[in-house]
């Protein structure tokens, strides 16, 4: 057992193929690989402190520093950072602006047209993102993400003005 351990420690072959599966693990389901590196650091007697499972020294330090660090870092990327580089613009330009704009005048701009025009562009953005994201948390994400402003036609320091809607709570969120 200790040769198969030093093997998918190494990186010969029996190591590498234990990486590509860990890898491979994402394409089945997101959380597969986290198990799959739990299942190799036990056959590779790898210790678990060396993928940084510790606890920490003062727990009530570490949740009154961490959590608001952690909320102040989530929102800083994803309020200023990610739109500054451009994460998000292209897809929610197509979703949100070029999909919405067609479909507004194929259905029309009644209420009924509009909510049918909401719920297929979040359909159609759910199914692009099913492959990373899974489809029902990216349906719960984009349903509540889709704001329509109907009396804007300016843009917006983390949005864009498209067909008189602003996009910026998709964009900034994205």
């Amino acid at each position: 057992m200790k040769d198969v351990a030093a093997q998918l420690r190494g990186f010969g072959p029996v190591g590498l193929l234990a990486l590509f599966i860990i890898l491979a693990g994402n394409l089945v389901v997101v959380p597969l690989s986290g198990v799959l590196v739990l299942v190799w650091a036990q056959l590779s007697q790898t210790p678990l402190q060396t993928l940084g499972f510790t606890a920490p020294r003062r727990w009530t330090r570490t949740l009154a520093i961490g959590i608001p660090f952690g909320v102040a870092l989530k929102l800083v990327m994803k309020a200023i950072v990610m739109p500054l580089f451009g994460a998000g613009f292209g897809e929610e330009t197509v979703f949100r602006g070029f999909f919405f704009e067609r479909l507004g005048k194929l259905l029309g701009t009644r209420p009924a047209a509009l909510a049918a025009t909401v719920v297929l562009t979040s359909g159609l953005f759910a199914l692009a993102h099913y492959w990373d994201q899974g489809l029902p948390a990216d349906l719960a994400t984009d349903g509540r993400a889709c704001g329509v402003r109907r009396d804007s036609r300016r843009l917006d320091l983390l949005g864009l003005g498209v067909g008189g809607r602003t996009l910026p709570v998709p964009i900034a969120s994205a």
